[in-house]
């Protein structure tokens, strides 16, 4: 038979291999459904995403995916020693049910800073990717999820942390 010479199977194998699966796009990575609680509730004085401060707070950390997510909460100032007073200046934040507002001048392609009040006086300061698709879902899950646990609960010295927040 003439025409072009007839490759080897494992030439064609490797072709086939390399190019992936012809018959699918390559989708963006799925966002993810859950924060898991890596770190409970650990008190500490000066929140560092802040300007110089003596704020006592209690700090908890979040695994979303690959990201991580940094909550402060500063109660309310019978509760926490020290000022509560937030230093910055503060812009509003588009993110529907729940107030926030984001620290100006921290937005970057790494990080942003962003604070709301889930429960009268109780401040919540969260610091994570700047533009994560979930970013919003994140804040709106640990805000109903926080006000849940502070009712529950009532009068606890630590503040509730929820250990796993839906995101999907």
């Amino acid at each position: 038979m003439k025409g072009y010479p007839r490759a080897p199977l494992g030439v064609f194998l490797l072709v086939l291999v390399l190019s992936g699966n012809p018959g699918t796009a390559q989708d963006a990575p799925e966002p993810p459904r859950r924060a898991i609680l890596l770190v409970q509730a650990e008190r500490g004085t000066g929140i560092p995403v802040l300007p110089a401060n003596r704020i006592t707070y209690f700090r908890a950390a979040y695994a979303v995916g690959t990201d991580r997510i940094d909550v402060y909460i500063v109660l309310p100032p019978e509760e926490s020693a020290g000022s509560t007073e937030l230093p910055g200046a503060w812009d509003p934040y588009a993110c529907s049910g729940v107030g926030v507002q984001q620290l100006r001048g921290v937005r970057s392609s790494i990080d942003t800073v962003v604070r709301f009040s889930p429960v009268s006086g109780t401040m919540v300061i969260c610091r994570g990717p700047a533009d994560a698709a979930y970013w919003c879902r994140f804040l709106q899950e640990f805000d109903n999820q926080y006000r849940f646990f502070v009712d529950a609960l009532g009068d606890d010295p630590v503040p509730p942390v929820p250990a796993v927040l839906d995101l999907s």
